[in-house]
C-alpha cells in the first residue's frame, strides 16, 4: 500500500493565499472606489468652500487654511482640538479609513465568510495579518488620493504652495 504524504503549507503559502482573497475582494468591490473618491473630494471641497460670502448675513468666512499644505499637515497635535475645523485635514482620512477597514472585516462576519475560512484552514493570525496589509494598503491609496485632491483643490481655489 503506498502511503500518502501531505505536506501542511508554510506560513508564506498561506498568507499568500488569504491576501490573494482578500486583495481581489478589495478591488471588485465599489466600497474600496466610494472611499477613494471621498478622500480625493474632501479636500477640494474644503478649499473651493472657503472664503465664501454668506448668503443670510453677507459676510465673507475667514478662510480656514491660507496654504494648500496646512490641509494635508495638522498644525497641532491630535490631542489637540479647539474647534471641529482642526479635523479638516489629513485627520478624516484615517477616520474614514478605520470605518472603512470595519465595513470590510464586519462584511467577512456577515457572509459566513470567516465561519467557512475558520474550519477549513486558515489560522486566526494569518487572518488578521492579511487583512492588517490590506487595511493599511488602502489606508495608504486613500492617503495618496486625499493629497491628490488637495493639490487640485488648492490650484483650483488659488491657494499658495
Amino acid at each position: 500500500m503506498k502511503e500518502l504524504n501531505f505536506k501542511s503549507p508554510t506560513f508564506f503559502e498561506r498568507l499568500r493565499g488569504m491576501l490573494g482573497v482578500d486583495f481581489y475582494r478589495l478591488f471588485h468591490t465599489p466600497m474600496f472606489y466610494i472611499f477613494l473618491g471621498i478622500a480625493a473630494v474632501i479636500p477640494a471641497m474644503i478649499l473651493g468652500t472657503m472664503g465664501m460670502e454668506n448668503p443670510q448675513t453677507g459676510e465673507v468666512a475667514e478662510p480656514l487654511y491660507t496654504n494648500t499644505w496646512h490641509i494635508i499637515a495638522a498644525e497641532t497635535p491630535l490631542y489637540v482640538v479647539n474647534n471641529i475645523a482642526d479635523y479638516a485635514n489629513m485627520n478624516m482620512v484615517f477616520i474614514f479609513g478605520g470605518i472603512m477597514v470595519s465595513i470590510f472585516i464586519g462584511h467577512d462576519y456577515k457572509s459566513g465568510y470567516v465561519k467557512q475560512l475558520f474550519t477549513t484552514h486558515a489560522k486566526k493570525q494569518d487572518y488578521m495579518l492579511s487583512k492588517t496589509i490590506v487595511g493599511v494598503f488602502s489606508m495608504a491609496c486613500m492617503c495618496i488620493t486625499y493629497m491628490l485632491g488637495a493639490v487640485g483643490g488648492g490650484l483650483f481655489a488659488g491657494t499658495a504652495f
